[in-house]
């Protein structure tokens, strides 16, 4: 999988850096430090490429991934230590934000392992888009036909939140 992701994003992006990007960009990784995992945000200011970026924040260590290297640092999936990057948004200037989580319940969690729910930053204007049904799909599963029908409750459940919090994207 790694290689599958990796050379399509080293292909469609090249040599273009974070900062490069048309919109501003925070990519949230974790990365392994001396004193265990830390959580970092890379944006225009990091001279890292956006495809190394990308890769490091899909994957989580496992029979099917890799961990990048950036900055000489092993690098992974920002979701490793909170799943839903809504602090790391507000630090960036974000007013408001759309908090998109796997959980078929719409909780914001915390950890890969084992996952408990936590409660959004002080002062976080915030929504969260979450499956209108439960996802037919889970980790490592390549089922074609659940895939798909996942990327359509995916597509259903965006237009039920655009729906819902028109008001709310409107007075932004």
């Amino acid at each position: 999988m790694s290689e599958i992701v990796g050379g399509v994003a080293r292909n469609y992006f090249g040599d273009r850096l974070v900062g490069d990007t048309l919109i501003p960009l925070g990519v949230v990784v974790t990365q392994l430090r001396a004193r265990g995992f830390e959580r970092r945000t890379l944006t225009a200011r990091d001279d890292v490429l956006l495809s190394a970026a990308v890769i490091a924040s899909c994957f989580i260590p496992g029979p099917y991934s890799c961990m990048v290297p950036i900055d000489r640092r092993l690098t992974f999936d920002g979701a490793w230590l909170r799943r839903v990057p809504i602090g790391e948004a507000q630090e960036l200037g974000g007013s408001r934000v759309i908090a998109c989580v796997s959980d078929d319940t719409g909780r914001l969690l915390r950890g890969a392992l084992r996952a408990v729910p936590i409660e959004a930053p002080d002062g976080v204007d915030y929504r969260v888009l979450s499956p209108i049904t439960p996802l037919p799909i889970r980790t490592f599963d390549f089922d074609r036909d659940a895939t798909l029908e996942s990327f359509e409750i995916g597509a259903r459940s965006a237009e039920a939140f655009a729906t819902r919090h028109l008001d709310w994207m409107q007075d932004a």
